[in-house]
């Protein structure tokens, strides 16, 4: 089997490196997303990428609240959700991939008297606020804001933009056709740009909510809502992962998607702006998953911990080959010992007929020679192995042929008497 077998195993040594560069069966993965900003164009730009590079299937599913889409990620039901990075801590199955791109807080208000106005607690008391969802990220950063400034519930939420004075709004920049909307409306801004770095109230804020950072949106990049630098909020917008997901899973979706960058930046030229090692990963709502926290310490997944369906796969074949191996050298063997058998008879025949003359004697000593010569070419060729058996079959033709001498000396002996 020696030979056969050798050359078996470097078959499946052949196919493994084969697959190793593979995924061996399709895996399914579900994303979901709310529909505003960019969200809707990363994600059929992710799929594109994803399905092309690997064996996967991506399933996009499109939610109005992401928020609650937690408790699914957490039971298993999604596999990546783009969220906010400002949901409330909770246990459960959640982790962060990657921070995608930075949302601004943008507050505008309305005010009769065309006077600009400089302080939150101002602008919020005793005013009707806007919300998209009264249950969104942007209610939560409102109850922040409003505990840092002690005024909570001194405000009133409105359902109509028409009937408010303040609209807040959580988003990437505002396009130019999306402001017309609010034309009636002045941009709030925290604080002067001048006072960042030196206590300014947007850093207190920063300090107490860590999850929000001061953001300066440019002099005129909204015409005349942006006469000066407004002084606002941003919050990271983050893809969450269910944290049970392979390493290697999390770690490949990453460094696919920065091989594939341009792709995401002529989307929109800050995304993926704040995946690099130096990010403070104690801002996050849930904690790193364990393929990005690799990643961004540059520790590559193992061979085993990366091929693991692949080495599963191989173990039982190798195992199926190693018993299939077993399984054909008893084959072999028996099938062996079933042809010195035949020799066996074949002495046990002669030893047991008579000998009526020199001649039929002389006829047996060349069928034994013969059969020998037959019998070593067969241990030649392998077709017998040179065991036990074959050690008994060569005393007992040795015996045989002895046996056979004798008779016909005895024969000889009674003609010459005779």
């Amino acid at each position: 089997m020696g030979h056969a077998f050798i050359r078996s195993i470097l078959a499946i040594a052949a196919c493994i490196c084969l697959l190793s560069s593979c995924n061996l069966t399709k895996e399914t993965f579900r994303f979901a997303y709310q529909d505003e900003g960019p969200n809707k164009q990363i994600m059929h730009t992710m799929k594109g990428i994803l399905e092309k590079e690997f064996n996967v299937e991506i399933v996009l599913l499109e939610v109005e609240r992401p928020h609650e889409n937690l408790e699914r990620l957490a039971a298993k039901e999604i596999d990546f959700l783009l969220h906010e990075n400002y949901a409330p801590y909770a246990q459960g199955n959640v982790s962060t991939a990657f921070i995608a791109y930075p949302k601004f807080l943008h507050i505008f208000y309305r005010n009769e008297d065309d006077a600009e106005i400089l302080d939150f607690k101002t602008l919020i008391s005793n005013r009707r606020i806007y919300l998209e969802h009264a249950n969104s990220v942007e209610n939560l950063i409102l109850q922040d804001l409003a505990s840092f400034y002690s005024i909570e519930g001194q405000y009133e939420l409105v359902s109509d933009m028409t009937e408010s004075d303040v609209v807040i709004h959580l988003s990437s920049l505002i396009m130019q056709e999306a402001l017309e909307d609010l034309s009636e409306f002045k941009l709030f801004s925290f604080d002067n740009a001048a006072m960042l770095g030196k206590g300014s109230k947007t850093e207190g804020i920063s300090l107490r909510f860590h999850r929000m950072r001061p953001y300066i949106i440019p002099e005129g990049s909204y015409g005349e809502f942006t006469r000066t630098p407004i002084v606002t909020l941003e919050v990271d917008m983050v893809m969450l992962a269910r944290q049970d997901l392979p390493v290697v899973t999390v770690n490949d979706l990453i460094k696919t998607i920065l091989r594939n960058k341009q792709s995401f930046v002529s989307i929109d030229p800050v995304l993926f702006i704040g995946l690099k090692e130096s990010f403070d990963r104690s801002g996050l709502s849930y904690p790193l998953h364990e393929g990005s926290r690799a990643y961004l310490d540059r520790e590559e997944p193992g061979f085993l911990e990366r091929y693991a369906e692949l080495a599963g796969v191989a173990f039982s074949m190798l195992i199926a080959l190693i018993g299939g191996g077993i399984s054909f050298s008893k084959w072999r063997q028996q099938r062996k010992k079933d042809r010195v058998d035949v020799f066996y008879k074949g002495l046990m025949d002669i030893k047991n007929t008579p000998i009526k003359c020199i001649d039929d004697g002389r006829k047996m000593i060349r069928s034994i020679k013969d059969e020998q010569n037959k019998a070593f070419e067969m241990l030649i060729n392998e077709e017998l192995a040179a065991n036990e058996s074959f050690r008994i079959y060569m005393e007992l033709n040795k015996e045989t042929m002895t046996e056979v001498k004798l008779k016909m000396k005895a024969l000889q002996l009674a003609e010459s008497k005779s």
